[in-house]
């Protein structure tokens, strides 16, 4: 562990964070308010959190140490000497304005996360004469307090939303357990669940026996006003507004919809409209969306051949500041011609562009932008199953990003793709029906040098038919829900196996969302 060291006169005083099983980030290296986490050994991409984060209701154990005339004091282990050390805790009101005294910790440095917010510790040292060290007023470590990440997961077989928190309550970082109301009840059939821009809004798709479908519309996070988290991921800075999830989410109401969608409810950047592609009978249907609720656009439904997926372009919202781009372009992937089409949003319209189809990619199933607005990805679930990756450009236009990823024989059919919150990887479930093996696999879109490159890093096995993989917001776990077994897979970003290593879900899993 690294430490940082103020110098006083004759004496010392750092302090060195001790991860304890509260912490988020486990087995990482640790400097005095800052994380650093591998997301895949073998590359040397970092995820860096501007300041530790720690679970409501779980601690974090800090140590003082002192050295003093040659001499050394540690405030943890205990001993004769830690009753000298004297440690603050301070932070934000929660309208972040103010500060007040907040969350708990003990003369050890054993801090404890009571409130939901940014918190400053402080610690000094009174030596045998009364006189009080610090550095030289205050040695601050900054700490931001989270309440976990609501999970949910749609059950096809017996009509249900299982709904989780992202850790256990054993405190294990990153392994579900099930919230005080385990199951939602009356959602018939759900297929594709999915949360909106801002996170606030649940909406789970539900088939019907006449091939309709309703979506229904859920609060599921509150927002805590005025409280953000910045992560560091190579090579630029995210800020996620922070949500506070509800132990059981609020309907706000249904809509019906004559076709059936062949995917997610998929948003725009703004959050304020919302698709879905009806690859059987040719649409695309359109919905305004307003506090969450959804209503139909003026022009509903829009003709397109086998749309299958839809994907926004995010470099609008994420870099008006670095690119040209000026409109917002969806793609649309049609499986009967097996093309990309560009249409742009004229207020939430989706109009087809001049721009010519993308071809040449077998029969693309999903499209799925990269969180920073670069890249698209398309997964293709023809005779040879690939993933073609294109550079996204500001004038809409869709370029080759190198070669496509074509799935080796051995590795079976893909059956679902996600990226990492950092965009520099992404993951990929496949079932061998011959070998009756499952997977779930780490690629990388860049090589060492940041060269365009698609490879393997590495792979893990999955339980039965893998069908959907969700990343948390932090980038630190990985979920994959397997619909053979009726079990969610977890793991670590590099994919190493949570304790446990699965957990139960309702009757045939189909989606996940955060």
């Amino acid at each position: 562990m690294k430490s940082k060291k103020i110098r006083l006169s004759f004496l010392a005083l750092f302090i060195l964070i001790v991860a304890t099983a509260g912490f988020l980030f486990e087995n990482c290296a640790l400097q005095i308010g800052t994380t650093s986490v591998p997301i895949v050994p073998s590359f040397p991409l970092l995820v860096t959190p501007l300041n530790s984060v720690v679970f409501l209701g779980h601690t974090l154990q800090l140590t003082a140490i002192l050295n003093e005339n040659g001499t050394t004091y540690v405030s943890y282990p205990s001993n004769s000497n830690t009753q000298n050390f004297k440690w603050t805790c301070v932070g934000a009101n929660t309208n972040g304005v103010g500060t007040v005294a907040k969350d708990s910790i003990d003369q050890t440095g054993l801090f404890t996360a009571t409130d939901v917010g940014d918190v400053v510790i402080n610690v000094g040292y009174t030596d045998a004469n009364g006189n009080l060290f610090n550095s030289p007023i205050l040695f601050p470590v900054k700490i931001t307090v989270i309440q976990p990440e609501a999970v949910v997961v749609s059950n096809l077989t017996d009509s249900t939303l299982s709904l989780y928190y992202d850790y256990d309550n054993n405190q294990n970082q990153g392994a579900l357990y099930y919230q005080s109301v385990s199951f939602l009840k009356a959602v018939p059939t759900p297929t594709f669940v999915s949360t909106d821009p801002t996170d606030q809004y649940l909406y789970a798709i539900s088939q019907t026996s006449t091939g309709s479908e309703v979506i229904s519309s859920y609060i599921l996070n509150s927002p805590i006003t005025n409280f953000s988290i910045n992560y560091q991921i190579y090579p630029l800075l995210h800020t996620f507004d922070y949500v506070s999830p509800l132990l059981t989410p609020t309907p706000l109401g249904t809509i019906s919809d004559q076709y059936t969608s062949t995917g997610k409810l998929i948003f725009d950047p703004s959050g304020k409209y919302a698709y879905t592609a009806n690859g059987i009978s040719n649409t695309v249907t359109e919905f305004n969306v307003t506090n969450g609720v959804l209503s139909y656009m003026a022009v509903s439904h829009i003709s397109v051949s086998s749309p299958q997926s839809i994907a926004f372009s995010l470099q609008t919202a994420l870099f008006s500041g670095l690119y040209s781009a000026t409109a917002t372009y969806a793609y649309i992937a049609d499986s009967t011609n097996n093309v990309i089409y560009t249409y742009q949003s004229v207020s939430g319209v989706l109009t087809p562009t001049s721009i010519a189809p993308v071809t040449g990619i077998g029969t693309p199933y999903r499209i799925l932008p990269d969180p920073d607005g670069q890249h698209i990805l398309v997964l293709n679930v023809n005779s040879t199953p690939s993933i073609s990756a294109f550079n996204q450009n500001p004038s809409g236009v869709l370029t080759p990003y190198g070669s496509s990823l074509v799935f080796p024989v051995e590795m079976g059919v893909p059956t679902a793709i996600t990226f990492h919150p950092g965009s520099n990887y992404f993951y990929a479930t496949t079932v061998n029906s011959a070998s009756g093996t499952n997977f779930i696999h780490v690629y990388s879109m860049f090589d060492d040098n940041q060269n365009p490159q698609i490879a393997l890093v590495t792979s893990a096995m999955t339980g039965n038919n893998p069908a959907a993989i969700a990343v948390d917001s932090t980038g630190y776990y990985v979920y994959v829900i397997n619909a053979g077994d009726n079990t969610v897979s977890q793991y670590t970003s590099s994919l190493a196996p949570l304790t446990p290593a699965t957990f139960p879900t309702g009757a045939v899993p189909h989606d996940i969302t955060f």
